[in-house]
């Protein structure tokens, strides 16, 4: 069993959401107990003496530790407490060999952390270095004994990703001003009125302005179109916590056979074309192409706009509440956006006559106070959060660079988070046909969705795609469709689950009330939710073995036990696993049906 000791609370969420992401079995403790058999995970850059001289006789890994832990522990030369960008090589002895293998394939060469806290040291006395800083020689990775090292606090790094709090303030979200709130609403009605022409000009004049603005981010700007940050974070966890213990159980993200997953969504802009022969339009491709789509409607507008043949075309498909008029939305301010958003909401469901669950802000703005009012508002899922942003004008160069579901951070008003109880699918880069707008070519719109499918397939990710509806007119819709088909044809694949976002979401939520119990020789699947769950995946990872156990349909509270022929937990870790052996074989597990990786 991991047990996880973060007394810093920011660190503490970070670690924790990637060990529920994973499903890595572990539990929270207050303060460390020798009693407590298995391995460590202790984040914090204030350890006291007397918890690192319990940690000196531990397995551990030990996040920071502070430059007390850094000095007393591994004789490191004048350790300090800083707060940076910084980056690893992939090519260090950490990383084991699919990430690499995979990294290169999308020229991926370091993992670049926006900002993260590190105890950056000279040279160390005593252990291993597996992995140093780009551009110096400084350690990153040590591992000493039964003790591995990371000088980044990975947890805190982690969580300023699914917060964007890794952003400077300017690019945070600011209350506007009334004047402001006006000027920004008849800016938007103006450009929806503009002809094409001087539409094109304004969108070429906008995105190079923008784009100046990116080199004053810096290391802290997202990569475009794969930004791997979120994925390698985690891939170095599962890494640290595989050589600490000698073996790791944890859960597929997806149902069986599926390695990854993909959904369409489509939002529809507030023009009377839009929501007339436009969503029509739209509604007959994706009936034809039968693509799982969703769609984001704007609530006055739909009530405007939407015919009754149009409501009843849209009762077997998921409905999005997109804003309540996408001009100027309110963003900011938690009691104002509350009522913004559960006032479009009500007028939604009153013309559609029945419930909306999901949620995507217009302009993709969006803030704490946003995510504040979408948790207490009950919404089940949102799709507000790019994994990188190249659209939002104030958010431009951010994103969360994560392309899985996850629980965003909230406060409360303090500083202790807690996951929202409404789940994030991040949207996946490139929104729609936005990167025309810029000046790309449609063959480098193609090449880069292309490149984006293959990443988030080949990572076990989710692909949450956005092609609006036609906005200005026939030829503006033609252009939709067109991309929207090759979007189609490149996600699907027999290793992705082309679901629709609404059971996406479900199967997550199901997915997060299984636990994984370990006993001697043995694992326990536990179904601890209210639903049924088909088609788990168990990832059993050894010595360089990695195997996937397909788990029977578990109903609500129904356990599954898989037992185990490999060594146990008790055995010495360099007797079970090699860090640098990497070799995939079938596994050997007696129940439940086997695949090799």
């Amino acid at each position: 069993m991991i047990s996880l000791l973060a007394r810093d609370p920011i660190s503490a969420f970070g670690l924790s959401a990637i060990l529920d992401t994973e499903k890595i079995p572990y539990r929270r403790c207050e303060r460390i107990d020798p009693e407590n058999t298995g391995v460590w995970l202790v984040a914090g850059c204030d350890l006291e003496a007397g918890e690192i001289e319990q940690l000196r006789h531990l397995p551990c890994i030990v996040m920071h530790g502070g430059a007390a832990f850094a000095q007393a522990v591994l004789g490191a030369e004048e350790p300090a407490t800083v707060t940076n960008p910084c980056a690893v090589p992939i090519d260090a002895a950490i990383w084991p060999v699919h990430v690499r293998q995979l990294a290169a394939a999308f020229r991926i060469r370091r993992l670049r952390l926006p900002v993260a806290p590190i105890c950056a040291t000279g040279a160390v006395e005593r252990g291993r270095v597996l992995a140093t800083f780009s551009g110096s020689e400084r350690p990153a990775i040590v591992h000493a004994d039964r003790l591995l090292w990371s000088a980044i606090d990975l947890g805190s790094t982690f969580t300023h990703l699914l917060g964007e709090t890794y952003l400077p303030p300017g690019k945070q979200h600011a209350i506007p001003t009334a004047a402001s709130h006006f000027l920004r609403r008849a800016v938007e009605s103006l450009y929806y009125l503009a002809p094409e022409a001087l539409r094109q000009r304004i969108q070429r004049a906008s995105y190079a302005r923008l784009l100046r603005q990116l080199n004053k981010l810096g290391d802290r700007a997202t990569e475009y179109p794969v930004d791997a940050t979120g994925w390698l974070v985690i891939q170095l966890v599962r890494q640290l916590l595989l050589l600490a213990r000698g073996g790791l159980a944890s859960l597929a993200h997806w149902p069986a056979p599926f390695h990854a997953a993909a959904t369409l969504t489509h939002d529809i802009e507030p023009q009377p074309y839009a929501y007339t022969t436009g969503l029509n339009r739209l509604l007959d491709t994706t009936a034809e192409m039968q693509s799982p789509a969703a769609f984001g409607l704007v609530a006055k507008a739909a009530a405007t706009h939407l015919t009754k043949s149009s409501v009843e075309r849209l009762q077997n498909r998921t409905v999005l509440c997109h804003g309540m008029t996408h001009r100027g939305e309110i963003a900011s301010g938690q009691a104002a956006v509350r009522d913004n958003i559960g006032g479009a909401r009500s007028l939604l469901e009153s013309h559609l006559g029945r419930s909306v669950y999901g949620y995507r802000s217009p302009r993709l703005d969006r803030s704490a106070d946003l995510l504040a009012a979408l948790d207490d508002l009950g919404f089940r899922y949102d799709s507000s959060y790019p994994d990188v942003d190249r659209e939002n004008v104030r958010h431009f160069g951010g994103g969360v660079r994560v392309n899985l579901p996850f629980r965003p951070p909230l406060y409360d008003h303090s500083s202790r988070p807690r996951p929202s109880r409404c789940l994030e699918l991040p949207l996946t880069a490139p929104d729609c046909i936005q990167p025309l707008y810029g000046g790309a070519s449609s063959a480098e719109l193609e090449l880069t969705v292309q490149t984006k499918a293959a990443f988030v397939r080949e990572s076990g990710g989710l692909y949450v795609a956005l092609v609006h509806a036609g906005v200005f007119g026939d030829a503006d819709a033609e252009r939709r469709e067109t991309h929207l088909r090759l979007v189609n044809d490149l996600l699907h694949h027999p290793d992705v689950w082309f679901a629709d976002i609404g059971d996406i979401a479900a199967w997550w939520t199901a997915r997060e009330q299984v636990r994984i119990e370990t006993l001697p020789g043995a694992l326990r699947i536990v179904n601890a939710g209210d639903a049924s769950i088909d088609g788990l995946q168990v990832l059993i990872e050894y010595t360089g073995v990695r195997t996937l156990i397909v788990v029977p349909p578990l109903a609500a509270g129904a356990v599954h036990l898989i037992e185990l022929a490999h060594a146990s937990e008790s055995q010495p870790a360099a007797a079970q696993y090699s860090l640098f052996s990497d070799e995939i074989s079938t596994g050997t597990g007696d129940k439940g049906k086997e695949q090799s990786l």
